[in-house]
């Protein structure tokens, strides 16, 4: 991930901070419309997870320039979820909904490159995500 993607990032992402109640509701309906098996992965009343989601992705963005405890974090937080039975392919499901909440909060700021830019970021939170998720597998067996 580049400098550049770093910055677009950050930068949408602040663009976003008026829309955060909507876009994480946005993003979960869109989540679950994409595959509805997901829905049993969260709790009944998602009222509050919405606002949650966008939040934890603010908080990991303000730690982009801190690699190691990024990941360090990132690795922990897919443990976290694997052990609510996320799946490796749910991250993918996750990158679709994300996208399209994000183009829905950007309109037409969501440009090539600020969807590669979103893609680059997120490609590697979930890298890291899944491989604490693989460990945290492997330590249960």
């Amino acid at each position: 991930m580049t400098l550049e993607h770093k910055r677009l990032v950050k930068e949408t992402y602040v663009r976003l901070q008026p829309l955060l109640d909507l876009l994480g509701d946005l993003f979960y309906s869109r989540l679950f419309e994409i595959d509805p098996k997901l829905r049993h992965l969260f709790p009944p009343d998602i009222s509050t997870r919405g606002e949650k989601v966008i939040v934890a992705i603010g908080t990991a963005l303000s730690n982009l320039d801190r690699g190691d405890r990024l990941v360090a974090s990132m690795e922990e937080l897919g443990a976290e979820h694997a052990g609510f039975g996320v799946k490796p392919a749910d991250y993918d499901t996750m990158a679709q909904a994300l996208y399209w909440t994000l183009r829905m909060g950007l309109g037409d700021g969501f440009t090539a490159e600020v969807r590669e830019a979103w893609a680059e970021v997120y490609g590697a939170l979930a890298t890291a995500m899944k491989r604490g998720a693989s460990r945290q597998m492997v330590a249960q067996n």
